[in-house]
């Protein structure tokens, strides 16, 4: 009897340890107190990577820093930005591109940089205007084979609410 005890604590305890994957669809909002909220998916798939990973959000003074924890060690984070910035006018730099994001526009760019022996040093920026100011968005990655498609920085964008949406 004693031994069945042991056994089944054995196996509840290891049980216990086991996190099951967050279910499609599952989503966390969080506020900032400047009036910017976003909500995410507790875990996102990026390309090129097996799997979901999941998310977590750090508040800035601007508005939050979202990060993509790996399942495996690398030596880059995944790592995107949004900031509410209350002044009129563009963020400064070239905004070559746009698209429509939630039904308004969106301007962006992708810049690169040489990361020496680590490959390309690739940069999303993106912005649209709100009233009495502007939101900015940042992801930046370094890859070797071309630029990636900037999965969570499109998933923070879409997620993005607040102030600009009213």
């Amino acid at each position: 009897m004693q031994r069945l005890i042991v056994t089944l604590a054995v196996v509840f305890i290891a049980a216990s340890g086991c996190r099951r994957p967050p279910s499609a669809g599952a989503t966390f909002t969080e506020r900032n107190p400047n009036g910017l909220v976003v909500t995410l998916p507790r875990a996102i798939e990026q390309a090129g990577r097996a799997g979901q990973e999941p998310v977590s959000v750090e508040h800035t003074p601007g508005g939050f820093r979202v990060f993509v924890a790996r399942q495996k060690i690398s030596r880059y984070t995944t790592v995107a930005d949004v900031e509410l910035h209350m002044e009129a006018g563009a963020p400064p730099g070239p905004w070559p591109k746009q698209r429509a994001v939630r039904g308004r526009l969106l301007r962006y760019a992708i810049d690169e940089a040489s990361a020496g022996m680590g490959g390309t040093e690739y940069t999303l920026r993106a912005w649209r205007a709100c009233r009495g100011g502007y939101l900015l968005w940042r992801q930046l990655a370094i890859e070797e084979n071309g630029p990636p498609p900037f999965d969570l920085a499109w998933t923070l964008i879409e997620g993005t609410d607040g102030p600009c949406s009213k």
